[in-house]
Parts: structure tokens; sequence; C-alpha cells
């Protein structure tokens, strides 16, 4: 569980920041960050599908204006055990998101849209930094996102790789990627770094380097 919650911090972490570089370098226009919070009323119950079907709505709205939609959602639980979602948009400056329960793109229950600030890296890593329980519903992700370009997500990969795997040598345009049987594989230049752990034992895991 803990491993997990390190991930996610790293993953949503490292996404902003990717995300406010592109925003940063985009010319287009001046952009702004929104966060939005999702909650659910009492009687409401979590679905897998729900945070697709509003992010779907937002897609449909963003491309009618005709830019491109940036997202970063993360799915937290309250102290009570009750879900929500916190998602952080970047929108043109000439555009206002709209509030998703009076919309009815968010039927389930109440929503908060509030402007950012102060940098979104830095607004966006206290959700990162809180952690969640580990009674998320069956099938929860804990993160995701959207508007990456592809060197974004190369770029991403690369970080979320362990250190050893970074100080190796190959840059992120090499795509590192985990090879089948164990170990590392340069994508594009084909080279291998065998693994440096061994799995000992399965349940409990046990691992040696």
């Amino acid at each position: 569980h803990q491993s997990r919650l390190r991930r996610l911090r790293k993953s949503v972490l490292n996404t902003a920041r990717l995300m406010q570089d592109e925003v940063t370098s985009d010319r287009s226009s001046r952009f702004y960050a929104a966060m939005v919070t999702l909650t659910y009323r009492q009687d409401d119950d979590w679905g897998p599908l729900q945070i697709t079907d509003y992010l779907k709505r937002v897609r449909q709205w963003v491309t009618r204006r005709g830019f491109l939609l940036r997202y970063l959602w993360v799915h937290e639980l309250t102290q009570a055990g009750k879900t929500h979602y916190h998602v952080l948009f970047w929108l043109p400056k000439r555009f206002q998101m709209p509030k998703a329960d009076k919309t009815g793109w968010w039927p389930h229950g109440m929503t908060k849209t509030e402007k950012v600030q102060r940098n979104a890296v830095g607004y966006v890593a206290k959700y990162a930094s809180k952690g969640t329980q580990d009674k998320l519903p069956k099938g929860a992700r804990l993160t995701g996102s959207g508007g990456l370009s592809l060197d974004g997500r190369l770029r991403r990969a690369w970080w979320m790789c362990p250190g050893y795997i970074r100080a190796w040598g190959p840059d992120y345009s090499d795509r590192p990627r985990r090879a089948s049987g164990g170990g590392w594989l340069a994508k594009t230049t084909g080279d291998y770094l065998p693994s440096l752990f061994e799995v000992v034992r399965r349940f409990p895991l046990m691992v040696r380097r």
C-alpha cells in the first residue's frame, strides 16, 4: 500500500510539472489552472465510469471551443471513507469552467470550482501528499490525466522508472521498458539491463538485491 502511494505521488507530481511546462510554452493562448472537486451525496454510490462520463462532457465542451483539454485528477477518500475527486484543468484565460453540478455534468452530488491562485504543481501536490486509505472501491483508479504531448508522455514514463534505470544511461527518448522475463530494455536501441532484484518469496513479498 505504501509503495502504491509513493507511486501515486510520483505520477501526480511529474504529470503536473510536465503539463505546466507545456502550458507555459504554448503560445496559442494564456492559460490558468482551475480545480474542480467532485463529491457524492450521502446516498449515492461510487461507480467506475462516473469520472469518465464527467470528463467526456468536459471534453465535448472543450472541443466546441477549439482548444486542447489538459487535465489531471486524483481519487481521494475522506476520513469517513467517502470517495471524491480533485480534477485540475488548464484552461485559456478567456474561458471559465462551468459548474458541473448545475450543468448536469456531475449528477452524483455537489461540486466546487475554484481558480488556482498560485503554482498549479504545488497546489495539486497537497492532494497527492495526503494519500488515501487502502479501502478504495474495487476497480477504482487513484489518478488519471490527459492532454500531454507524446514527448511529455515519454518524459513522464522516464521519470517513473527506478532511479537505477535513469542512471543506466539511456535517454528518455530510448523508451526504457520492463523486458519480458525480467530486466529492462531500451526500446529504440535494444540495450538490455538485468534486474538488480530477485523475488525470493511472493506472499508476503520478499526480494533481495
